[in-house]
């Protein structure tokens, strides 16, 4: 098999990363990522369902506090 000449040359190196080898992305690399992510998302999830239960106690709090205003002003107009 001979030497390839320099047109197949330039295309073979242009095909190569910019920076070299060291930049590429592995499988592992991938997989570190893929873990953290999921972490991260399982971390988000659990700030969701604080902040859901959080809106719940609000709704409760809010509605007691209706009611307890139509109650006052309730009495207030009888009298």
């Amino acid at each position: 098999m001979g030497a390839i000449g320099p047109t197949q040359t330039d295309t073979l190196f242009a095909h190569l990363p910019p920076s070299g080898w060291g930049d590429v992305a592995t499988k592992r690399d991938l997989e570190n990522l893929r873990l953290q992510l999921h972490g991260e998302i399982a971390e988000l999830r659990g700030e969701i369902t604080g902040i859901k239960a959080e809106l719940r106690l609000l709704r409760w709090m809010v509605g007691l506090l209706v009611v307890l205003m139509a109650a006052v002003l309730g009495t207030l107009t009888f009298q």
